[in-house]
């Protein structure tokens, strides 16, 4: 692996993202970092044109070299945002979907020994009543994109051995 000074730098040389994607690689505003000893994983914004942009969840493993932490890109989750585009169906289905998906999105947790790291991202400030097994979110950050106000939202320790598509969601 090819380790560098910077996040944005580890990210810029993944080349796996075709030119018109290229953008994706670039960190525009990080919406939420995450940290443990071996990783760190941010959740970010990459804008394209006043139309488009890209959030992206990005992992990255951290290794000190002659005393300066340096990064290497591991893997991402882009989702490209568009003026006028719309989410299908309601706020519960969207997040009971992303919570179905949390057991396979475990490698993007800094920590995945010791947690159990659950995230999604809506359109719906309705968010903020939403409890997972009677759990509240770590956090619900809002923040702004072409398409108007979002919010991202995670467990960093949900406490559960239920699996994900089971999760109990409350929204009031």
């Amino acid at each position: 692996s090819h380790y560098f000074s910077s996040l944005e730098e580890a990210l810029a040389a993944d080349n796996a993202k075709g030119e018109e994607q290229q953008y994706q690689n670039h960190i525009d505003e990080i919406i939420k970092r995450f940290e443990s000893d071996k990783y760190v994983t941010i959740y970010f914004k990459a804008k394209k044109d006043e139309s488009t942009e890209c959030i992206t969840m990005a992992k990255f493993i951290k290794k000190t070299i002659n005393e300066i932490e340096k990064y290497a890109f591991l893997y991402s989750i882009p989702t490209e945002v568009k003026v006028g585009g719309k989410t299908i169906g309601s706020l519960e289905n969207l997040i009971q979907g992303q919570l179905a998906l949390s057991d396979y999105l475990q490698n993007m947790n800094v920590n995945p020994e010791n947690t159990r790291f659950v995230f999604g991202d809506c359109e719906s400030k309705e968010v903020y009543k939403m409890k997972v097994e009677g759990q509240e979110p770590s956090g619900i950050i809002q923040y702004d994109t072409c398409q108007g106000k979002r919010y991202f939202w995670y467990y960093e320790n949900l406490e559960s051995t239920v699996i994900g598509e089971k999760l109990q969601l409350t929204l009031h």
